[in-house]
């Protein structure tokens, strides 16, 4: 009998459940449950005391029960009701023993969530405010539906602000670093690193929470407090006063964890400045180490723009070292070029801070154009996060599908973290697409695709190009089978220079070309093709990158058409070829 069987069916229980109860109780210890006739009655005993509002006598009972049948069949249903019953009579403590002893001693039990409710209360009840923190994160960590987990992520919340004290704030940040702490942890931290003047640290701080956080609530405030940061850390004229117009910085981690990816970068940029007519004036190419954090980006940025006037610069390869280059080069009033993060916010860090990979809402555009025009596709399904980017990007796709005279016979949504998508999958094969559109990142691709497979939904399935992984195509081969995608690309991006670029990679012993080498390939070609056309001042680059990464919403609908498209056969991720009419 679960926690909901009781609530529904409290007004009957009484005598019936007492003399039910009694007349399985022979079949119940011949079977092996570990109950008695003494447990059962009992547990009817306790049962009908709960039903009348009698809390002491049901303590009572529960005590004893707990006592002497811990083998009974149904002990983790005793232990939760024993717990609401303590509760109820404001004996938090021993509230917590009972919901602690069902958390400890049954791992699968579906009453598990209700036991880490009831524990987070009690122990707040009783003033160990980072217990009840603990028991709300490991709340957080089980299935939920999204109205408690929003509950749930409320509470903890309120915790931190209200109760929870620095240093156990910190403590259980580091203990759980994919909480909802960690990013309480990170913008209390930046709050303070900013009210003691050390603007650097709060630059590093906010630039890592909002790498691994880009969707949260705070996200908003984190954005706002980086700004403030970076005017107040140099507070840098709009425009330096030295410019080199035939000098090019570039910035990306040389040294650090992270140096193996700014190699594969300045392979590409090398490979494009060896391309580079050098016939009349010559270009100088400025290197700068970030280390791969925010602070070493700040630096690097200072660096090319201070002591060698770069007209422009290009970095810084990760997510969050490029947003802390970015604020600092648009606080400067210098052209920054990101040729690797692709996050659709970036550039509207300032008026001096471009992209150059092209957006996944091309993306998108591209995808669509694919199904409903080339393939001539009809119906469509989309499975996407329920917040965040990618629900927007599968928003987006239905918009466009719609837009293109295709139907979307089913629109569905999952929560973060989630690992079962039955109920989803169900819904679709009830509307029965043509295709199914999901945006989701590599870690629930992995989830999703074998279950699509296993509920035999015989569609065509369309991603975006995150779908173009390795890890992916290995774990995932049979499933992806026939799936089809967009090549990850650039602008500027020419199959011509595209081919010479893998050709010249192979050429130096290089089988698999990396993306990151790729994107620092075509932005360096991007700069170095308006150094050919005579820009020499940091104005005139600015409008040059307006309207070659800008554009209008046209050319940005034009650009989707010349994205390559990809489908996997046997396993390989291959350019599609759509066959050709007789």
């Amino acid at each position: 009998m679960t926690r909901r069987m009781r609530s529904q069916f409290a007004t009957a229980v009484g005598l019936v459940v007492m003399i039910s109860l009694s007349a399985c109780a022979g079949f119940m210890e011949q079977s092996g449950g570990g109950s008695s006739e003494r447990a059962v009655e009992l547990y009817g005993q306790f049962e009908q005391a709960r039903a009348a509002g009698d809390n002491e006598t049901a303590s009572s009972l529960a005590r004893e029960f707990v006592a002497r049948y811990p083998d009974f069949s149904q002990f983790d249903d005793v232990l939760l009701g024993a717990g609401d019953v303590e509760a109820a009579r404001s004996d938090f403590a021993q509230a917590a023993v009972y919901y602690e002893r069902l958390i400890a001693g049954f791992p699968s039990s579906p009453l598990r969530a209700d036991a880490y409710r009831g524990a987070a209360a009690a122990h707040l009840k009783l003033g160990d405010n980072r217990k009840s923190a603990e028991y709300l994160i490991a709340l957080l960590d089980t299935p939920l539906p999204q109205e408690a987990r929003e509950e749930a992520a409320e509470a903890l919340h309120r915790l931190v602000r209200s109760s929870l004290s620095a240093a156990d704030l910190f403590s259980l940040a580091a203990d759980h670093p994919e909480s909802i702490l960690a990013r309480e942890a990170s913008l209390s931290a930046a709050r303070t690193a900013y009210a003691n003047g050390d603007y650097d640290e709060c630059y590093k701080l906010l630039s890592e929470l909002l790498y691994r956080f880009p969707e949260t609530p705070d996200a908003f405030e984190a954005r706002r407090l980086l700004q403030l940061a970076g005017e107040r850390r140099q507070a840098p004229r709009t425009e330096s006063t030295r410019v080199d117009p035939d000098c090019i910085g570039v910035i990306f981690p040389v040294t650090g964890p992270a140096s193996r990816y700014g190699r594969f970068f300045e392979q590409g940029v090398d490979l494009a400045i060896s391309e580079f007519d050098t016939v009349g004036r010559r270009v100088k190419i400025i290197k700068a180490d970030s280390h791969g954090d925010a602070a070493g980006a700040v630096r690097a940025v200072r660096k090319v723009v201070v002591e060698s006037g770069a007209i422009a610069m290009l970095g810084a390869v990760f997510t969050f070292p490029t947003v802390a280059a970015a604020i600092e080069a648009n606080a400067w009033g210098v052209p920054l070029v990101s040729p690797v993060v692709s996050s659709n916010g970036l550039d509207e860090i300032g008026p001096w801070v471009y992209q150059a990979k092209v957006p996944f809402t091309v993306e998108v555009s591209a995808v669509a154009s694919l199904a409903a025009t080339r393939l001539g596709l009809e119906r469509f399904a989309v499975i996407a996060p329920v917040r965040g980017e990618r629900r927007k990007l599968g928003d987006a796709f239905a918009d466009e599908i719609r837009r293109l005279g295709g139907d979307v016979v089913s629109l569905q949504y999952y929560d973060e973290g989630a690992t079962d998508y039955r109920d989803q999958l169900d819904v679709i094969r009830e509307a029965a697409p043509d295709a199914i559109f999901a945006p989701g990142a590599v870690e629930e691709l992995l989830l999703l695709l074998p279950q699509i497979k296993f509920y035999d939904l015989q569609v065509q399935l369309l991603g975006l190009s995150n779908w173009d992984s390795d890890r992916l195509l290995r774990l995932s081969r049979a499933e992806l089978e026939g799936a089809m995608f967009p090549h990850e690309a650039y602008h500027g991006h020419d199959p011509q220079a595209y081919a010479r670029f893998k050709a010249a990679m192979t050429s130096e012993g290089i089988e698999d070309v990396n993306s990151i080498a790729v994107s620092g390939y075509f932005a360096m070609r991007l700069l170095l093709r308006a150094h050919t056309e005579g820009v020499t001042s940091r104005g005139d680059m600015q409008r040059f990158l307006d309207e070659a990464l800008r554009g209008s919403s046209e050319q940005r609908m034009q650009e989707s058409s010349t994205i390559p498209i990809l489908v996997v056969r046997d396993g390989r991720a291959v350019e599609f070829q759509p066959r050709r009419r007789r």
